[in-house]
């Protein structure tokens, strides 16, 4: 059995046997033809770093900018929508994360040192979202259907200075 995920985020228990193996996460390489959109690159390149989120209006009272991921929505100053922009490139260019909790997602996001908020909507996302907070990679997950502005306000700022103090700059947020 292989285990896609790394012992620095879940410890192999010690009573697993000999043919469960921890292997890490597993990354897909980015297709070498893929090239950033200009509107992406020209929205990144206008201003502070963004934020990644779905709630709007968290992000306008936080006063940060947005990368929204895999949704259709009308585009603004302070907001961006885009589909298929691969992790390991747009997660750079971030200062967190808030996102669903999905493994790979989580990965990407603890591999880039970005804090993290995870919103679990079902299965293992809840999982994954206690591992970010036991790890102090971000604040206890907060259920998607539990998501208002307020506590999404309060993580945004949280994460945005522990961004600043760790990486010594002002990224935005995915």
């Amino acid at each position: 059995m292989l285990c896609g995920f790394g012992e620095a985020v879940v410890p192999r228990p010690p009573d697993w046997p000999r043919r469960v193996h921890v292997t890490g996460y597993w990354y897909l390489e980015a297709d070498a033809g893929w090239r950033p959109d200009p509107v992406l690159t020209g929205f990144l390149d206008a201003g502070p770093p963004p934020v990644f989120d779905v709630v709007r209006a968290a992000v306008r009272l936080a006063g940060c900018r947005a990368v929204l991921g895999g949704v259709t929505a009308a585009n603004t100053d302070d907001v961006l929508t885009v589909r298929d922009v691969p992790h390991e490139w747009l997660f750079e260019r971030m200062a967190a994360t808030v996102h669903h909790g999905g493994a790979g997602t989580t990965g990407s996001s603890l591999r880039a040192g970005l804090p993290t908020l995870v919103c679990p909507v079902f299965s293992d996302q809840p999982f994954w979202g206690s591992r970010v907070a036991r790890l102090g990679a971000g604040p206890d997950p907060v259920p998607m259907r539990e998501l208002t502005a307020e506590p999404l306000l309060d993580s945004l700022e949280r994460d945005l200075a522990d961004s600043d103090e760790v990486m010594g700059s002002s990224r935005g947020l995915y």
